[in-house]
């Protein structure tokens, strides 16, 4: 129940504040840092982040959601309004690119260390949630660092809903907030990570060919631009590589006949599920850039409904046969785990996303 005590212990629980005051755009989202708090012998970094496409895509969702509802209100009261609209279910590519979801972007996810001054913090934690109006200690934290000076520049406007607070729990104890200075510089250490990115190409493959097929595609969010060389396809019989692996796990570690035979029956009737014997994957050797993994997919397969949750999936290694590519770059090898003919010629199928690595990066806020 809210009443004014709870007010009070909500304000009691923040025993020091720091006002850091420092603003950046990272990753296309506003963040502001508002300054340091201590409840007891812990400090926490508190973020302010605005997410402006976040924001229009949850307005677009909106609006679609009370067009149905409004449909189906229409329907149920004699109007004939839902007959019309195609019965929308998931499908791979959906479920794949999280399509029917809608998140926000948070820059600090791989957040590792924070330097303020000339201290360094590792960071123990991090916790974001989008803010409410009826959520009190966070806005009143919020007053607390506007009434100390805090300028919520190029936010201010905002609706509070529309709003992520980050906090960042650092590592010790602490009687009391370090003094850091006047104005001291702050950056973030972030990663290694990775994110994966929409691509949504199509691309016909030919088995069998060896020329080097060039292709450009771009990044679905940003436009970003990239490059990947198709070295060469092939079909892979998973059966006879299935049995290679067994082999080679035995040749390693010797195991009791009948513990092998029922590994082995377990392996047979999970890719019995996936691969019939007699069919192959595809396998696809490429040169792209060198932080990026491409992943491939049949149109039929994206636009199909899923069938399983893929528990049933039998694992199984690629590896190119040689180092580098006909251009010189990194080979590197795709499965797409479909079964196809030994006869198949060509596949129809798309680039649907790649995969980044990012390495450790430096955010500074002056």
């Amino acid at each position: 129940m809210m009443n004014i005590r709870y007010l009070k212990e909500l304000l009691d629980e923040t025993e020091e504040m720091m006002v850091i005051g420092k603003t950046a755009e990272m990753d296309g989202v506003i963040c502001h840092v508002m300054g340091i708090v201590r409840e007891g012998t812990t400090m926490r970094l508190l973020v302010l982040q605005y997410d402006e496409d976040f924001c229009r895509r949850l307005q677009e969702a909106e609006a679609a959601a009370d067009q149905q509802d409004f449909l189906q209100y229409m329907d149920e009261n004699g109007e004939d309004c839902l007959s019309c609209l195609p019965e929308v279910s998931e499908t791979n590519r959906m479920r794949l690119l999280c399509s029917n979801s809608i998140e926000a972007a948070n820059p600090f996810q791989g957040v590792r260390k924070i330097s303020l001054g000339e201290s360094e913090f590792e960071v123990n934690s991090w916790s974001s949630h989008q803010l409410s109006s009826h959520e009190w200690k966070s806005i009143l934290l919020i007053y607390e660092f506007l009434h100390r000076g805090w300028q919520p520049d190029g936010i201010d406007l905002q609706s509070i809903e529309s709003l992520f607070l980050v906090s960042m729990e650092l590592d010790g104890e602490y009687s009391a907030i370090p003094l850091f200075g006047e104005n001291p510089t702050l950056q973030f250490i972030i990663g290694p990570e990775n994110k994966s990115f929409p691509v949504e190409q199509p691309i016909t493959l030919i088995v069998g060919n060896h020329s080097l097929n060039k292709i450009k595609f771009q990044n679905g969010v940003t436009g970003q631009e990239h490059w990947a060389h198709i070295n060469r396809v092939y079909l892979m019989d998973v059966w006879a590589e299935m049995e290679k692996d067994l082999a080679k796990q035995e040749s390693h570690v010797p195991l009791n006949p009948k513990r092998l035979t029922s590994m082995k029956a377990a392996l047979e009737k999970s890719l019995l599920k996936t691969c019939p014997k007699g069919m192959c994957y595809p396998v696809i050797e490429y040169e792209c850039e060198e932080y990026l993994t491409l992943q491939f997919f049949t149109k039929a397969y994206l636009d199909a409904v899923p069938e399983d949750d893929g528990s049933n999936s039998v694992n199984i290694s690629i590896h190119p046969d040689l180092p580098a590519g006909k251009s010189g770059s990194k080979l590197k090898a795709a499965m797409i785990e479909e079964p196809f003919p030994k006869d198949t010629v060509r596949i129809d199928a798309e680039l649907l996303l790649y995969i980044q690595d990012f390495t450790s990066r430096d955010v500074v806020m002056k």
